[in-house]
């Protein structure tokens, strides 16, 4: 059975299965949908809660809050600064070797790593090369 308006007979679908809405299905209030599989494009306006997701593909989002694990399978991109707010906080790794990269320098507190240099701050102190290391200056 189909429900329409004017020259569009096909607005509504009815079947013993279910229902589906062809074009623009719009709620001024709660919609709650025990599963839904979204083949386009699913825009939220404002505040959404979900107990569990799976995204695949492209997301944007402007702001997100996970209140438990996020958990990325693939390569992920942070355009901004990560900061982490609790008290005593870790970041780990259970592989066999993590790179730290940076195409200018990496600096963890006041000590700064450029390569095979390593500083206090923007000062060269220690330079490494495969047969030692090279000392300039004093610590104290």
């Amino acid at each position: 059975m189909n429900i329409g308006i004017g020259a569009t007979v096909n607005v509504i679908a009815l079947a013993t299965t279910g229902a589906s809405v062809t074009g623009t299905l719009q709620t001024s209030g709660l919609a709650t949908l025990h599963s839904a599989t979204v083949t386009n494009a699913l825009q939220v306006n404002g505040l959404s809660t979900l107990a569990s997701a799976t995204v695949t593909g492209a997301t944007t989002m402007a702001t997100a809050t996970v209140s438990s694990t996020l958990d990325v399978t693939d390569v992920t991109t942070l355009r901004e600064d990560v900061a982490m707010t609790k008290p005593i906080a870790e970041i780990s790794h259970t592989g066999t070797s993590l790179a730290i990269t940076s195409t200018g320098y990496v600096e963890v507190e006041s000590m700064r790593f450029a390569g095979p240099i390593i500083g206090l701050g923007a000062a060269n102190k220690i330079t490494l090369t495969a047969s030692g290391a090279t000392v300039s200056g004093t610590f104290g």
